[in-house]
């Protein structure tokens, strides 16, 4: 029988490969700081040349004002991505406007940054970096690269779930050497952190006071948990549904993915609304992997309420699988679905506010434009 502490890297492993979005790097720091955003500005110079998507002009490649490119961590807006360089020791995150080519340093800090997060109304900016191995600073900007609080947690991972009921508003699990974990909710608005007690590390927000998560059993391993619902006021719990292998939130809409036990070939996705009412359900091929299934890449687009999401042309197991992942655009509103591309790897997405363009890439390094079906590339190689 596997103890908790196995338990939980199990659980851990899989969080990573659905969920989870991680910069590496656990180098000594100094103090991290924002930087005055005039102060940096890379503008473009004649030799870019503007490429036209829809009647818009994008200039790129991006131009790296200083440093080595690492990663995009998102939009800021249809026409503003977030990205991350390397210079040395420290670390940058920069914002790149399509439609001008300037780069614009937003936030330098002297450790390795893990993570940065946009809240999902593109209020505030979470810049997760590690001053050592034991440790993370989370600090958090508005969207003009003002500080608005910094924290300190005792850590070797984290996972981290903005209220998208009220941004204001994070739940943040802390994960020690030996895999124990904290969870608080930190409170921007009243620059707080207070722990919460809850028995999964793993947890996301149903509204503004409730919590859904998996409740996995120690004592007996498998692939399936009920899904319990918390309400962190009245601390009432509930069960929702019972044999489920993995959940999300996309916008304000839960997402369940479980698999027919007498047909393990196709998961059953499920989206509700916040009230839990049945929205569409609709299956997909499945791969199995090591610890389960692989739940494929995907993206949700509130302003057009439609998914997203890669899909294997067939079954089986990703160690033999070789044929390529379509990306399916399915609407939530009908039955309709659109196949965008063939042939795709299943690497992250991230979709722009309209829905037209997607970062694209394990780095999303690429762009996507949805409507003429181009890929671009954002850095030259």
């Amino acid at each position: 029988m596997l103890n908790s502490r196995s338990i939980y890297i199990c659980y851990f492993c899989l969080f990573l490969l659905v969920t989870s979005f991680v910069l590496n790097g656990c180098n000594n720091i100094k103090e991290a700081k924002p930087v005055p955003i005039s102060k940096h500005e890379a503008p473009p110079t004649k030799e870019d040349i503007p490429i036209t998507f829809l009647g818009h002009h994008f200039i790129l490649p991006i131009k790296i004002p200083e440093g080595r490119f690492y990663s995009t961590s998102g939009w800021i807006d249809e026409q503003t991505i977030l990205y991350i360089t390397e210079t040395g020791p420290s670390t940058n995150v920069y914002t790149y406007n399509f439609h001008n080519g300037v780069s614009q340093q937003l936030f330098k800090s002297d450790a390795p940054i893990v993570n940065v997060m946009i809240s999902p109304q593109k209020k505030y900016i979470l810049i997760h970096s590690s001053p050592n191995n034991f440790e993370a600073t989370l600090t958090v900007l508005n969207i003009q690269g003002e500080k608005m609080m910094t924290q300190s947690i005792e850590s070797t991972e984290l996972a981290i779930e903005w209220n998208p009921f009220n941004e204001d508003i994070l739940l943040v699990s802390s994960f020690t050497e030996d895999w124990s974990f904290y969870t608080y909710k930190m409170n921007l608005s009243e620059q707080k952190l207070d722990e919460v007690f809850l028995t999964q590390p793993f947890a996301y927000w149903l509204n503004e006071e409730e919590l859904v998560y998996l409740d996995w059993d120690e004592e007996s391993p498998s692939l399936f948990a009920p899904v319990k619902k918390l309400n962190l006021i009245t601390n009432e719990e509930n069960e929702l549904f019972p044999k489920i292998f993995q959940i999300a939130m996309i916008g304000h809409k839960l997402l369940t993915i479980q698999v027919d036990e007498n047909n393990t070939d196709q998961s059953i996705n499920t989206i509700y609304s916040s009230a839990l009412k049945e929205i569409r359900s609709f299956t997909l091929p499945q791969l199995s992997t090591y610890s389960g299934w692989l739940v494929p890449n995907y993206d949700y687009i509130e302003t057009e309420e439609k998914l997203l999401t890669f899909a294997p042309l067939t079954s089986g197991s990703i160690d033999s699988y070789r044929g390529g992942y379509q990306l399916i655009l399915k609407s939530l509103q009908s039955e309709d679905q659109e196949i965008l591309f063939e042939n795709l790897n299943n690497e992250r997405l991230s979709c722009s506010p309209s829905g037209k363009y997607c970062l694209y890439g394990n780095y999303l390094d690429s762009i996507l434009d949805l409507n003429e079906k181009n890929i671009l590339k954002l850095i030259k190689e």
